[in-house]
């Protein structure tokens, strides 16, 4: 979803929730009674002009859309409590914890002091800690933010992210280690969303330690790439990091948008041979690895596609057209793909036999915003 547009306006009152399904013509599905079927969760803009996060039913039926303060960026689950977890997208300050199964509002926070998000957050193995990507502005540096969530999602502390404008992380296979995706692009809130550090930047993908907070490991890539700025990631079945990027260089410049980083440290930046400059914009808007560990899949949303690689042949399968398409999911036990775009439609691929997906509208005005969650 293009529009940048944000809603100042606190989170309002359980009412909101509700006033927001009747006003769409809406009917929410029983909560706890269904709390444990299937479901997708994606940020969105409302029919309203609104943002928000919804719930829908694999068959579409709207579960809850719950407006929140301004633009929300990934919905992070927490199944074990029901919860659902939204972060403003940079440079906003907000933390909501919404029910999984009504859509009501449990927790309202805020980044702490000279600190915003940037949009992304994962649980530990054990659901105990909340770890956000931040930037510590001043300070010129990213930061992990760590939350005590059986505490009320209280502040712990923070660990460096060694790197600038940490954007997505992600649980290591070993339910140990947290990747992180380290943008390089310097920001500060006083500039907006400006790129001060476009000459000089410097991603890189790290391996961190949370326990320790050391850096276990980090790749770098070749110089004359260093305006690919690393934003979005997908853990392997084997242990391998998928990466997704986002160049700063020349709109007509071609080079690799999506790579693979293996457990034995070999690196793979795969082709853009079915899509080039002119279809991707040179940005990736999400990432996917599919439960067999075979294809990898990579969003286009200026460019209006998907991008899908055979990993085990080392080949481009194609290119999938789908207006604003940009969150991508996986289903377990499946080489099963799932798109959400910003025309309101979402659905599955299956990648190994055709590039055509199967889709829904479940609501009219509305649209999937950067990312999404199928549960």
């Amino acid at each position: 979803m293009r529009s940048t547009a944000t809603d100042a306006t606190a989170i309002g009152r359980r009412a909101l929730l509700w006033g927001a399904a009747v006003g769409f013509g809406l009917t929410l599905a029983p909560g706890l009674a269904r709390a444990r079927t299937h479901l997708l969760v994606s940020t969105a803009r409302l029919p309203d002009g609104r943002f928000g996060v919804v719930a829908l039913e694999p068959d579409g039926t709207l579960r809850f859309a719950t407006p929140l303060p301004g633009r929300g960026h990934e919905p992070v689950v927490a199944r074990g409590r029901g919860e659902i977890v939204v972060m403003a997208r940079r440079p906003g300050r907000f933390l909501a914890v919404v029910g999984l199964a009504d859509g009501a509002l449990r927790r309202s926070l805020s980044a702490p002091r000279g600190r915003h998000f940037y949009g992304h957050a994962v649980f530990d193995a054990a659901g105990r800690l909340l770890y956000t990507t931040e930037n510590d502005y001043d300070g010129g540096r990213g930061v992990i933010g760590v939350w005590d969530v059986a505490a009320g999602y209280v502040r712990l502390g923070e660990l460096d992210a060694h790197g600038i404008g940490p954007h997505d992380l992600a649980l290591g296979r070993d339910g140990r280690t947290l990747a992180i995706a380290n943008g390089g692009l310097l920001t500060h809130p006083g500039s907006g969303r400006a790129k001060l550090n476009l000459a000089s930047m410097e991603p890189c993908l790290t391996v961190l330690d949370p326990a320790t907070g050391e850096a276990l490991r980090r790749l770098v890539l070749p110089k004359e790439l260093h305006q690919l700025s690393i934003r979005h990631l997908a853990i392997a079945p084997d242990g391998g990091i998928g990466f997704g990027m986002q160049y700063e260089g020349p709109l007509d410049h071609a080079v690799p948008l999506a790579g693979i980083w293996a457990p034995d440290g070999t690196v793979t930046l795969m082709p853009q041979d079915s899509a080039p400059p002119a279809v991707t914009r040179n940005y990736v808007g999400d990432l996917a690895i599919d439960a067999t560990g075979r294809y990898l899949a990579a969003s286009y949303p200026r460019g209006d596609g998907v991008g899908v690689w055979d990993l085990r042949r080392s080949r481009t399968v194609g290119l999938v057209r789908a207006t604003d398409a940009c969150g991508l999911a996986v289903e377990d036990g499946t080489d099963r793909l799932w798109i959400s775009d910003g025309t309101g439609a979402i659905g599955p691929l299956d990648a190994g036999r055709s590039l055509m997906r199967d889709t829904l509208v479940p609501v009219p005005g509305l649209a999937f915003d950067n990312h999404f969650a199928r549960i």
